[in-house]
Formats: C-alpha cells, sequence, structure tokens
C-alpha cells in the first residue's frame, strides 16, 4: 500500500491458515489499505475465518503478519508471503 499523503497511516497483512485435515488445502489471505496495523490484522483474521466457515472446516493452525507506516512525504506498507517446499530450504 503506497500513499503520498503526509500524516497518512497505511497497511499491509497476510496470513495464512491451515485445516485440521492435513490432507485438506491452506488458505492464504491478503490486505492493504488506509488503516493501522491492528485493523489490517482483525481483517485478516476475519477473511481466514470466513474462508474456514464457508469450507465448513475447523483451522488447525493460523499466523497473521502485518505492518505499518506513516507517511512523512511517501512511504508504503508491505506485507508478503514466500512459497517454498520442504526440498528448496537449507
Amino acid at each position: 500500500m503506497t500513499s503520498d499523503v503526509p500524516g497518512q497511516t497505511v497497511a499491509a497483512a497476510v496470513g495464512w491458515a491451515l485445516p485440521d485435515d492435513p490432507a485438506k488445502p491452506g488458505v492464504i489471505m491478503e490486505f492493504h489499505d488506509i488503516a493501522t496495523r491492528e485493523q489490517a490484522e482483525r481483517a485478516i483474521h476475519a477473511m481466514l475465518e470466513e474462508a474456514f466457515q464457508i469450507r465448513g472446516e475447523p483451522i488447525r493452525e493460523m499466523k497473521v503478519f502485518a505492518v505499518e507506516h506513516t507517511v512523512e512525504r511517501a512511504g508504503c506498507a508491505l506485507a508478503a508471503v514466500t512459497l517454498l517446499a520442504e526440498q528448496d530450504l537449507v
């Protein structure tokens, strides 16, 4: 999320959740907006919970990561998920 409005706070967040059944896929969600880190975290939690409610699956594990930036002249908030296979890890 970028902004060039001095004093504005922008946030970005990512999160993932895994179902109880390890044979089923997990979910990754992304959020960015004019918001605080706490608002971004709440949005991701709600998105993940809704996704699993729609699936009718309980969540086994959930992680959420969020950042915020208050603009002085120009700036951004960035959150990302890197997908790696076990064999990619050193």
